[in-house]
C-alpha cells in the first residue's frame, strides 16, 4: 500500500480534483476535551473507537468495511485522511483502510493544525453522506500476532516512549506490566514528527538506521494500543519497506499475557 503524505497547501487541489476529506481523530480516553475543535470543512468522521471497543480478534476486515459503509464510502474513492492532534491517529485509519483494499489513500501532513495554520477552514459539525454497501477488496495491509511475536518472526519496533519501553516511567493503562517485547527495536514515534508534522524522509531514514532497523527485511510494529504502530507502520512503508505487519494487541494485550518481558 502507499504511504503518500500530502502538504496543507496541497489540500485544495487534492478536494478540487475529488478527494473526499476523512476525520480520523481518536484521543486516548480522558483526552476528547483537547480534541474537541479543528474539524476542517467538509470532513467526514470515522470513529476509530468502534473498532477499539471490540476484541482484537473481532477487528475484521467486515468490521471495517461495514463501518466504512456507514459514512458513506466507497472503495474507489480518492481520500485524504487527517486527526487534530497532528499525525497521531490518521495513519491508524491509513492502515484499516489497508486491510479492506482501499488504495487511494493520502494522509494530511500536520493534521488539522497544520491546514489551519495555512488558511484551511474549520467548521462545528462533520458532513454526512447516505450509507453504502463497502465492497471488500483484496488486503493491502496485513497485522500480526502474539503468536508472530513470540516466534520472532520479524523485527519488533516498538512505538512508545523510551521511558515505558524500559519500565522507568508507569503504563497510562492499569493492569499492564513494565518493559518491552524481548529482542525489540525501541523508536518512539514522537520523535519521528516535528511539531504534529512527519519529519523529511531523510530524517526519518537516518533515525530507522540509527536503531539498527533493516527495512529490507520483515518488521513488526508494536505500540501501546495499535495506533502509533500505524504511524511506524506507515513510515516505514514510505521509506521503502515492503514487509511490515502491525501487531493490533500491541502492549495492551501482551502486558497481561504471560509472555516474557524484558527492561533493559
Amino acid at each position: 500500500m502507499l504511504a503518500r503524505l500530502i502538504s496543507p497547501q496541497d489540500l485544495p487541489e487534492e478536494i478540487a480534483l475529488g478527494a473526499k476529506l476523512i476525520d480520523a481523530t481518536w484521543g486516548i480516553p480522558g483526552t476528547e476535551d483537547q480534541i474537541a475543535k479543528g474539524i476542517l470543512n467538509g470532513a467526514l468522521f470515522f470513529d476509530l473507537s468502534k473498532t477499539k471497543a471490540v476484541p482484537v480478534a473481532e477487528r475484521t476486515p467486515k468490521l471495517i468495511a461495514q463501518l466504512l459503509g456507514e459514512i458513506g464510502l466507497s472503495p474507489t474513492d480518492d481520500l485524504v485522511i487527517y486527526d487534530r492532534r497532528g499525525v497521531f491517529s490518521a495513519p491508524r485509519f491509513w492502515w484499516l483502510l489497508g486491510r479492506v483494499g482501499h488504495e487511494n489513500v493520502s494522509i494530511l501532513n500536520g493534521g488539522s493544525t497544520g491546514a489551519i495554520a495555512s488558511g484551511i477552514r474549520t467548521n462545528s459539525i462533520h458532513e454526512a453522506l447516505p450509507k453504502t454497501t463497502y465492497q471488500l477488496r483484496s488486503p493491502l495491509c496485513h497485522e500480526a500476532t502474539i503468536e508472530d511475536i513470540l516466534a520472532r518472526k520479524a523485527q519488533i519496533v516498538d512505538a512508545r516512549s523510551a521511558g515505558r519501553f524500559y519500565a522507568t516511567e508507569p503504563e497510562p493503562r492499569p493492569g499492564l506490566r513494565g518493559g518491552h517485547m524481548p529482542g525489540a527495536i525501541s523508536l518512539p514515534y514522537s520523535g519521528l514528527l516535528n511539531g504534529g508534522f512527519i519529519r523529511p524522509d531523510t530524517e526519518l531514514a537516518e533515525a530507522a538506521g540509527m536503531a539498527g532497523i533493516d527495512l529490507s527485511k520483515p518488521i513488526i510494529t508494536t505500540c501501546g494500543s495499535g495506533v502509533t504502530a500505524a504511524g511506524l507502520a506507515f513510515i516505514f512503508t514510505r521509506l521503502g519497506a515492503n514487509d511490515v505487519r502491525v501487531y493490533t494487541g500491541s502492549w495492551t494485550e501482551y502486558g497481561v499475557s504471560g509472555a516474557p518481558v524484558e527492561t533493559i
